[in-house]
Order: structure tokens, then sequence, then C-alpha cells
């Protein structure tokens, strides 16, 4: 191991000595002002800021040491480190995370850095020169154009869609619904491919690239995958250019080398000044941006472009903190909830995605499965033995992104502070050649990471497994008879009751309303369905009455008012709805049901026999929608104007001082 480690001789196969001359440590400025682009927009807004700040703090500490020290090889270990802890965490978010949105996305991206950065770890281990620049460019380049693909296209109405619609979120067809089991295992399976091209190592990582790519095949059919399909494609698309860029700048000389790092620097500046104008612009309400409805009812800014464009360039920044809070998502249809998605108040194990659990265990299960495989002949080379040795117990470490994922402000700044730590200690001990500095940080290294495997067991017990039981209680109930759905709805109901007795909070208060409305849909009589809409309603509307900002409750309590034809309360929160609905894509769903709203209390009046009132409401609706253009409102559009017109042809009329303002934004 002495051996191994001394002058750096694990990452780079040359001796130590002199750094390497300015211009190769300035490829790293645009990481910093990127990195700095991002705080200064974003770090108040967002705690999962948090990580990103660290890892840039960490890692001008880690340049600075390895100036200092003469190492270029502490700064490899500081960037394996991330990459583990970046990699693990994706990977358990596939087995934990309910939006599989967030889970596809951020594993495509993250996977094509990890791809990457073992193409320039090969690169550098075969004592290729100028490591800097190569590992800046192909990492940069691969992220910058994943990320640009992946959000340039969804900036005018944000990122989430219907999943009914089945149609792809990016507008690069990269990545699509609920496929990124196969996302990972395909860009993981060209990440591994690196490798390959390393003599010593061939044999085995060829073994490991067939098992993968078989894995990914298998997955792809498994999920039925198209966008899938597409990934794989794409992933390996990516990779041949990385390999033919790679060989390119390997063989030109001097300038050349110069110019491809200024170029490259210039990329990354355009891209963080990009995102922050589009930042800029949404603050000041310019454009609509990404933004989402955040905690308070206001629009948050448009973090999604300045954390992954600005963020993209070192690939262990997506591993943030926690889930982004208070996002707007489409939960499944599994309770029989209302038929309006709920704006989600910071939880993160509301629901399960349909291949998440399986999915994920399945990359973790493969992955183990080519650690394995490649174990014994690591170890007994010396370039790479003490790199997975570390990079293992490393991944282990993630386990500490969990515990920040679902506990309190404290606990979060604890796990950071015990994972930033974690880090640097198996940075040093990787690129120490001084036996105390290894022991020292070797035992603050495996201490931090014997806590954190700790916490993740607890968590794994008291939150895990009752994830994955309710997932399987949820396919049962879409299985189960009317009867039977009932019983279950009921247990459950007497457990959400008692919570909201003892703590009457947005969760629990939304809850209770989902299950009266699931209750209400397998009634046996029509009294009984009112019964329950009408306890659905006063659960909605309590919970409404406390958080008055949160439009799907408003939009769900006025759809269990309707069916109760307590038209006058309902309309109140449809306007509340369409009141707070500030965010593009949910202001025009408040303004379709609200004009729903309109047509049904309409008929209804029409049916009462007093069709002059019955069409002044019809007439808000139609006014209402009358600018709308989208496919979406062009049903409710055509039987609103039949309806009128068949009252007008029946001689009937409304008197306009009689009708309502219609109201707009």
């Amino acid at each position: 191991m002495e051996t191994h480690l001394q002058e750096g001789r694990v990452a780079s196969g040359e001796a130590g000595g002199r750094v390497g001359k300015l211009w190769q440590w300035l490829v790293l400025l645009p990481f910093f002002t990127a990195y700095a682009l991002a705080l200064v927009f974003a770090t108040w807004d967002r705690l999962e800021m948090m990580v990103p700040a660290q890892l840039m703090m960490g890692l001008a500490l880690i340049v600075l040491v390895a100036l200092v020290w003469k190492r270029r090889s502490i700064v490899f270990g500081y960037f394996d480190a991330w990459l583990c802890l970046g990699a693990l965490y994706f990977i358990m978010r596939a087995l934990f995370s309910p939006v599989a949105y967030y889970g596809n996305v951020d594993a495509g991206i993250i996977a094509m850095g990890i791809s990457c950065w073992l193409l320039a770890r090969n690169v550098w281990a075969t004592n290729t020169k100028y490591p800097w620049v190569l590992l800046a460019i192909v990492m940069v380049a691969a992220h910058m154009a994943a990320a640009y693909y992946q959000y340039s296209g969804n900036m005018q109405w944000g990122l989430l869609r219907h999943r009914s619609s089945q149609a792809s979120i990016s507008i690069s067809g990269l990545y699509g619904h609920y496929n990124y089991l196969a996302n990972y295992l395909a860009m993981i399976a060209c990440g591994m491919l690196g490798f390959v091209f390393h003599g010593k190592h061939g044999k085995v990582f060829r073994v490991c690239v067939v098992v993968l790519i078989a894995a990914a095949v298998a997955g792809l059919i498994w999920t039925k995958s198209r966008g899938g399909l597409v990934a794989l494609g794409a992933g390996c698309f990516s990779y041949m250019l990385a390999v033919v860029f790679l060989i390119t700048v390997k063989k030109s000389k001097g300038r050349w080398k110069v110019v491809a790092a200024v170029l490259l620097g210039a990329c990354i500046l355009v891209g963080a000044l990009v995102a922050a104008a589009s930042n800029f612009a949404v603050r000041r309400g310019y454009a609509d941006g990404a933004g989402f409805l955040h905690d308070n009812g206001r629009k948050n800014n448009s973090i999604m472009a300045v954390d992954q464009i600005v963020n993209g360039p070192l690939i262990g920044a997506g591993a943030r903190s926690y889930e982004w809070m208070s996002h707007q998502y489409w939960l499944d249809d599994i309770w029989g909830k209302a038929p309006i998605p709920n704006y989600v108040h910071n939880e993160y194990l509301q629901s399960m995605t349909d291949y998440g659990p399986i999915g994920g265990l399945f990359v973790f299960v493969t992955l183990l499965a080519a650690i394995a495989l490649s174990w014994r002949t690591l170890l007994t080379e010396r370039d790479l033995s003490d790199t997975v040795a570390y990079n293992l117990a490393g991944m282990a470490a993630c386990a500490a992104f969990l515990v920040q994922c679902f506990f309190s402000f404290p606990a979060h700044v604890l796990a950071n502070t015990l994972t930033f730590v974690l880090v640097l200690s198996f940075a040093i001990y990787r690129s120490s050649t001084v036996a105390r500095h290894r022991s020292l940080a070797g035992l603050a290294g495996f201490s931090l990471l014997a806590m954190s495997l700790a916490g993740f067991l607890v968590y794994a017990a008291v939150m895990g497994a009752p994830t994955f039981l309710d997932r399987f209680e949820q396919v049962a109930y879409q299985r189960s008879t009317p009867e039977i759905k009932r019983q279950m709805l009921d247990t459950r109901l007497a457990k959400v009751t008692k919570l909201t007795e003892w703590r009457a909070d947005f969760k629990n208060l939304r809850r209770k309303g989902e299950l009266h409305w699931a209750k209400a849909m397998v009634a046996e009589d029509e009294e009984l369905q009112r019964a329950q809409l009408a306890q659905a309603a006063d659960a909605y509307q309590s919970a409404s009455e406390k958080y008055p900002w949160e439009p799907s409750l408003h939009v769900n309590a006025g759809l269990a008012l309707d069916r109760l034809y307590r038209f006058d309360e309902a309309e109140q929160h449809f306007l509340a709805a369409f009141k707070y609905g500030e965010r593009a894509d949910y202001w025009i769903k408040s303004k379709w049901n609200l004009a729903n709203h309109y047509y049904l209390r309409g008929r209804y009046l029409w049916l009462k026999r007093k069709p002059e009132k019955g069409l002044g409401y019809l007439l808000l609706a139609d006014d209402l929608l009358d600018d709308e253009k989208k496919v979406s409102f062009r049903g409710l559009k055509n039987q609103i104007r039949e309806n009128i017109e068949f009252l007008e042809n029946a001689g009937i009329s409304v008197d306009p001082a009689e009708q309502e303002a219609v109201p707009s934004r």
C-alpha cells in the first residue's frame, strides 16, 4: 500500500513533482464561476444548495492542498468520493422516491457524468498528458448537453405534465415517463465501457459490460420503455463521441490543447450566465420559467435550470441534500383520490412509482455483481486497488444523504457535515504518504461511515419497510372487489382520523379528504356517497382554511361541493384556486375547473326549470374559455356552446347586467 500511494502514482501513473502549468489549473476556474453564480442566485432560497456550497468550498480547499502538497491525486480522490456518493444517492432514491420524474432525469444526467468521469480516469491511468483538459471537456460537454436539452424545451410551462398524456418530458426525447430504470442501466453500462480500453482490466470489464447491457435490455423489455431504448442509444452515442473527442485531443499538440480548454471554459461560463439570466427573469416576473410554487404561495425561481445547467459540471453536485420541497407533481390515482393533483407539502414518501422499488433494487444488485466480478482483479493492481477500496466505503456513506432527506434541519446540517468530513477524510487517506495522516483520516472516515450505516439501517427499518408494505397494499387495493376496498379504506381512514385528532396538519387533513372521496366512489348507494362527499368537502375546507395558498385543496373542495350541489361554496373555492394558482400551468387547470363549475351550475339550473339563470352561467363559462386554444379545453368548450345554442334557439335570453364578472388572472 505504501508503494501504491507514493507520489500520487495511483491516479496519475507518474512520479510526483511540480504540479503542471498554471493554465491547467485555470481550467477549473469555470467550475468555481458556475458554482458562485448558482450560490448567489439560489442559496438563500434552497436548503439543498448547501451541498453544492460544500462541494465548491471543499474543491477550493482540496485544490489549495494539492498545490501546496504538490499532489494532484488528492483532487481525483475528492471527485471520486463525490462521484460514489452521487451515484449511490440516485440508486437509493430509485428505491424510495415517489417522484419518477426527478429520479429519471437526475439519474440520466448523473450517470452520464459517471460515464465521462470513468473515461477520464481511464485516460489518466494510461499516462495521457494534460488530464485537466480532458476531464473538463468530457465531463462538462456531456453535462451541458444533457442539461440543456433536458430543460430548454420546458422553460415556458414548467417541467411536469400529467402522466396520462404519455408525452415525453423532454423535447430531446432522451428520457420518457417512468423509464429511469433503463436510464440507470444504459448509462452505467456506457460508463463501464470506458474500462474496456484499459488493457489489464479489459477482460473483467468486458464481462461487466455484457452483464450491464444485458440487464439494460432486460429492463427495457420489462418496462416496455421506448424512451429507455432511446436512452440506451443516446448513451452509447454520447460515449462514442467522447471517445472520438478524447482521441482527437490526445493526438493534438501544444496550443490546440489550450484552445480547447479556453473554449470549454467559455461554454461553461455562457451556460452559467444563461441559467442566471433565466433565474433573474423569473424572479423579476419577465418569464414563467421552470418556476414552482413555494411554501408561501409565491412563485419560485427557475431553480431547476440553475441547478442542473450550472451544477452539471461537477458530477457529485446532483446529490443534493434532500428532495425539492413543495413541488407540484402528479400522484398515482391509487386510493381513489380526487381527480386533481395534490400540491405536495414537503412529503417524500407519499406514493411509489410503478417501477421504483423493484427497479432500484435490480440496479443495486446489478452494480454489486459488477463490483464483485472486478474486485479480485482490482485488488491485485496498483493503479486501481485503493481507489476501489475507498470508493466502496464512500458509496456506503451515502446513507448520510438519506438522513437529510427525511428529518429536521439540525439533522440535515449534521448529515451534511458528516458527509463532507467523510469525503475529505478519504481524499486525504488516498493521497497521503504519511502513515499517521492515513491512520487519522481512515479512523475518522470509517467512524463516520459506521455512524451513517447505522443511521441508514434505522431509517430502513422505520421508513423503508412501511413504504414497501404500503406499495403492496396499494396493488392489492387496485385488484380488490368494492367490498374489500371499502374495508381497506375504513381501516386506513380510522388511522388517519386519529392522526388528524392529534395533529390537524396539511398532510393529514388532505389525506382524510382523499379517503372520504375514495369511499364515496365505492359507496353502495347515493345517500352513503353524498355523506362521504360531505365529509371529504369538510376535510378539504378545513385544510384550505389553514393553507389557503394551496390551490389543489380549493379545487378538490370545490369538486366535492359541486357534487353536493352546494354551488355557492364551491364557486368560492374555485375562485380561490384561480387566485392562488400562480404557476402558469396550474392557473390554466384552475381556469378549466372554474369554467366546468359554471357549466355544471348552468346545466343544473336549466334542469331545475331556471333556464334564463342557467344560460347566464353557461355564458360565463364560454367567456372564460373564449381565448383558450388548448386542445384540452376543446371538449368542454364544445359542450358549453352546444348548450348555449340550444337555449338561444329556444328563445331563452339573459339580462347581461345580472352576469357576474369573469375572474381574470
